[in-house]
């Protein structure tokens, strides 16, 4: 996902490690982090998992300091 005034996937479908291809972002904008970490929660959310399964983790690099409700966003992590 990437973030600034408006949130959405960098990469819009889940795709196999062997046909990633990486494309560079460029930093402008905002930092609506609240709104990007409901939007990931949304994305997250499972309703059941195998006891071999693991929960899903979030990275987070930022070049800035929230712009937006960050607590409120990650409450709901």
């Amino acid at each position: 996902m990437r973030f600034s005034s408006e949130r959405q996937w960098h990469i819009s479908q889940a795709t196999p490690v062997a046909d990633f291809k990486w494309t560079d972002l460029t930093a402008e904008g905002v930092t609506d982090m609240g709104h990007a970490l409901r939007l990931w929660c949304r994305a997250a959310a499972y309703t059941a998992m195998t006891d071999r399964a693991l929960p899903p983790v979030l990275v987070l690099i930022s070049d800035g300091m929230p712009t937006d409700d960050f607590n409120g966003g990650l409450a709901r992590s």
